[in-house]
């Protein structure tokens, strides 16, 4: 009584059937509004081809980092690339204006002692300098 009574019972049909399928005639899978096996196929290698392929990554913001005690500057440096910007270090202002002819930076950070006139003093030119050039005078400078 169970597994012939199950198999004998009517199938429903599908309210959007075409007379082609209800007559049991092969349907092309685009016009059942299904994707085509080569389709997916394509489909499934263009995913893999994308996954295999190295994602371009966005180009660091570049900071200009000026400053003359050795210890300091590696400890900004390290601080600034860990959040992912490429930093290009001066050790005092001749090589900070020797860098600008390098490359123009997004930034400049200026380390400076504040207790003493001597890293203020050299500063002051280079921002004077810098601010007065048509190509660095947007330049944040901190």
């Amino acid at each position: 009584m169970g597994g012939r009574e199950l198999c004998a019972s009517p199938q429903k049909k599908s309210p959007a059937q075409s007379p082609a399928q209800e007559a049991g005639a092969p349907v092309a899978p685009a016009a059942a509004g299904l994707p085509e096996a080569g389709a997916q196929k394509a489909g499934a290698e263009t995913t893999a081809k994308k996954a295999d392929e190295p994602k371009a990554e966005k180009p660091k913001e570049i900071l200009l980092l000026m400053e003359s005690s050795a210890p300091v500057r590696r400890l900004l440096v390290e601080q600034l690339r860990n959040r992912g910007f490429e930093v290009v270090e001066a050790v005092s202002t001749m090589d900070a204006l020797h860098q600008f002819t390098v490359k123009i930076p997004a930034a400049c950070v200026f380390a400076c002692m504040l207790n003493s006139m001597v890293g203020t003093e050299s500063v002051v030119p280079l921002v004077r300098r810098l601010t007065q050039q048509k190509k660095t005078q947007q330049l944040p400078l901190v």
